[in-house]
């Protein structure tokens, strides 16, 4: 929907290079995959290890790893649950790096042990922050303030990340005082265990941009079934094999550094690679891998080759192709 006017990434943990690329099929920009790992936040996982959270116990924490994508850029970090279907009325001072930070709220009627978890003393009582979606600008920092809390009340021994609630404490109180409210008018839980959308105490007003599809890592969401039926939501379907691989293309932040072909030129390539299925193919200058993919693809062996790693080698993991990291050069014929 925002086009080119933002970049695009998915942060992921514990999901194969497979199930990145099916759900990064469906996207019409470029978007950078980034899997993490404990270093992409080292202070908030020593607190963690130090309750004896294991890696693969961080669970709700991940969404904090890293703690920002492009710290000196306006940025928002949400849940893979979370759809966004419109621009909020702020949007144009967010983008232009104005715009306080904001995070996500939800209704009183939820009782604050079951949200905070043993963190709930950091919040205010006549508040109900939740870290769903937070909107930073330039240089804007919240790590700072969730580790001063973190070392005021260290994680319990025996916290579990995928099961207690404790982290959505730390966002909030750590955040309360400096972000504005997203309100549930603006944004409605969707969640799958409850039969009507949840837009708060004004109901909805017309102004919401967004949906959060609770629960639906857990049970099938009605709401979402019903919006696609209804077409308010829907995927854009693939005509070729190259629209699948169009999140690996070069434009925006992250085509560079990197170069790629038209779009058309690409995909006359494909379609004369299509007669060469199952033998061994040579490509010379690999970049972010869009057109390395659609050649394995129409199962083509490929071997491709560039000066240097813009991702590829993540980014093919899994797929019949070899990258390798040299001067195109070496595979040039000798002339005399």
């Amino acid at each position: 929907m925002f086009g080119d006017r933002v970049d695009y990434c998915l942060c992921t943990h514990a999901i194969g290079a497979r199930r990145a690329r099916a759900i990064l099929a469906a996207s019409s920009q470029p978007v950078e995959w980034w899997p993490l790992s404990e270093s992409d936040n080292a202070p908030l996982a020593v607190c963690l290890r130090a309750a004896g959270c294991p890696p693969a116990r961080f669970g709700y924490w991940w969404k904090w790893f890293p703690e920002r994508v492009r710290p000196d850029a306006p940025e928002w970090i949400l849940d893979g649950d979370m759809v966004i279907t419109d621009f909020p009325k702020w949007f144009e001072d967010w983008a232009s790096g104005r715009d306080p930070a904001r995070l996500t709220h939800d209704d009183l009627r939820w009782e604050k042990p079951a949200l905070y978890g043993d963190y709930q003393r950091f919040v205010p009582d006549d508040q109900r922050p939740y870290s769903g979606l937070l909107s930073v600008g330039p240089g804007q920092h919240y790590l700072p303030r969730m580790l001063a809390i973190l070392e005021q009340q260290p994680l319990p021994t025996g916290h579990d990340g995928c099961e207690d609630m404790d982290e959505q404490g730390v966002v909030a109180g750590a955040l309360n005082l400096i972000a504005a409210p997203i309100p549930l008018h603006e944004f409605p839980f969707a969640r799958a265990f409850e039969t009507k959308i949840d837009y708060g105490p004004r109901g909805d007003i017309g102004q919401g941009w967004g949906f959060h599809f609770g629960n639906s890592f857990r049970l099938d969401n009605p709401h979402f079934v019903q919006m696609m039926a209804a077409v308010r939501l829907q995927l854009i379907p693939s005509q070729h094999p190259l629209d699948e691989f169009r999140w690996l293309g070069n434009l925006g932040q992250w085509g560079i550094p990197g170069w790629a072909m038209h779009h058309d030129i690409s995909t006359a390539i494909i379609d004369r690679a299509r007669h060469f299925a199952g033998r061994q193919v040579l490509e010379l200058g690999t970049s972010r891998g869009q057109l390395t993919a659609a050649l394995a693809k129409v199962n083509c062996r490929v071997t491709t080759v560039d000066l240097a790693d813009r991702g590829a080698t993540q980014n093919m993991r899994q797929l019949d192709v070899r990258v390798i990291v040299g001067d195109a050069q070496t595979f040039q014929p000798a002339t005399i």
